[in-house]
């Protein structure tokens, strides 16, 4: 699923949080999400789902609607703008692609059933904050055009208490997690 199933909160976002999407990408989350559960209650399917934030580290191809990090990474070393919609100082949760595949791998092993889980490094940063440490790991200064379109939701705080209960869970640092994916990028075929 993703976190965009959860809309606009004023508070710590739980696995318990009312889900009210704004968009047709949390919406469409929404509706698998009660599809599964529909089907388990039925048939007595065994599920798990997981609700990842936004996740970072993919070096492969840039997706151009999503992937702030990367899409940003990738338009700094071109030296493009970046455009950010609204103040930049919305925050934003990011999880490092490693850390979701290793708590993806702990959930499957570990044989859990019917459990819904968030999956976040479980803090938030502004996107201006991002550009700061992507600038510090790349060694260049980007270039920022705001637009004045409205954006979806200010700010999205996970909350990772009931992950943390369940697993070993400790997850990389945004700095650190950036340096990585910086340096894997760079290594990329062009």
């Amino acid at each position: 699923s993703a976190g965009m199933i959860y809309g606009k909160h004023d508070t710590v976002i739980t696995e318990k949080t009312k889900l009210k999407p704004l968009n047709y990408y949390g919406f469409s989350k929404l509706l698998i999400e009660q599809h599964i559960l529909f089907i388990s209650r039925m048939l007595g399917l065994s599920y798990v789902i997981v609700r990842p934030s936004n996740v970072y580290g993919k070096y492969g191809t840039i997706n151009k609607m999503q992937g702030f990090i990367e899409l940003a990474t990738e338009r700094i070393l071109k030296k493009e703008s970046i455009e950010i919609w609204g103040s930049g100082n919305q925050t934003r949760d990011f999880i490092h692609i490693n850390d979701l595949s290793k708590i993806i791998c702990q959930i499957v092993s570990s044989k859990i059933n019917n459990k819904i889980f968030n999956v976040a490094y479980g803090k938030s940063y502004g996107l201006l904050k991002i550009i700061e440490i992507l600038e510090k790991a790349l060694n260049v200064k980007s270039k920022l055009v705001f637009s004045k379109r409205k954006i979806d939701i200010e700010h999205i705080n996970f909350d990772v208490s009931y992950l943390k209960s369940c697993f070993n869970y400790d997850p990389i640092s945004i700095d650190d997690g950036i340096e990585v994916f910086v340096r894997k990028y760079k290594k990329k075929p062009k």
